[in-house]
């Protein structure tokens, strides 16, 4: 799937369950907790673990929750962009 095809299926994908029709100012707020989110992924995997009471984690489970926020913040950003253009 190049990147067209996959910001039309984000746009598919959220207008069907409503979720499009949020203004750009809720979704740039959508967009700054997912980049927080992110952000606690990348740290979990630089560190071993989110926080020091929890236990070191798994590699490859810490590759796949980066992945996951990743296209969480890009699917924002599609939305974003598509709602004020």
């Amino acid at each position: 799937m190049d990147m067209r095809e996959y910001q039309d299926w984000v746009s598919r994908f959220y207008k069907e369950r409503n979720w499009y029709a949020y203004n750009p100012f809720i979704r740039a707020n959508f967009l700054c907790e997912k980049v927080g989110e992110l952000a606690q992924a990348i740290r979990k995997m630089e560190i071993g673990r989110d926080r020091p009471d929890e236990p070191v984690s798994n590699p490859e489970e810490n590759l796949l929750h980066i992945r996951e926020e990743l296209g969480d913040v890009l699917d924002n950003l599609f939305i974003i962009a598509d709602i004020v253009v």
